[in-house]
């Protein structure tokens, strides 16, 4: 984290905790910011900018509604990301390089969004593709990259 501020763990920690129960919804994280005496604007200013939240929503009275990143996960729980990826690879090889993530990773309809968020991150280190997904069926279809043949412990 490159500017730290006193209300950076304990607002990350709250989000994670949020996430972890339903990852689509926005959290207020005013309190965790005016228990260390700072402006939730500026601390979520800090956070997006170090890409640790994201879909902030500023409501009257500077109240502040936002949600984690996975690079805000990895400040609280490093593995907890890297576990996720490695649950969706897995599945993916055992069921012959494609297949439903969410299902390999054992996420209901109420976690999508971290399986949306497993995919991007699938997709951006290149390891797979995204084939096709549906929320109503809760399937986020995703096939191996040619390069990823074999998965590392």
């Amino acid at each position: 984290m490159k500017r730290s501020m006193k209300s950076t763990i304990p607002v990350l920690e709250h989000l994670f905790a949020a996430y972890k129960e339903n990852p689509g919804s926005i959290h207020v994280i005013n309190d965790m910011c005016h228990n260390n005496q700072e402006d939730p604007v500026k601390v979520s200013d800090a956070l997006i900018e170090e890409r640790l939240i994201k879909d902030r929503h500023i409501y009257p009275g500077s109240v502040v509604a936002c949600k984690i990143t996975l690079q805000g996960i990895r400040q609280i729980d490093r593995q907890y990301v890297e576990e996720k990826i490695q649950e969706a690879l897995k599945g993916l090889e055992k069921a012959g390089g494609s297949g439903n993530i969410m299902k390999f990773m054992k996420l209901t309809d109420t976690h999508y969004q971290a399986g949306l968020d497993i995919k991007d991150e699938l997709e951006s280190r290149g390891l797979a593709t995204f084939e096709t997904g549906s929320f109503q069926d809760n399937t986020i279809i995703m096939s191996l990259s040619k390069k990823e043949e074999v998965i590392h412990d």
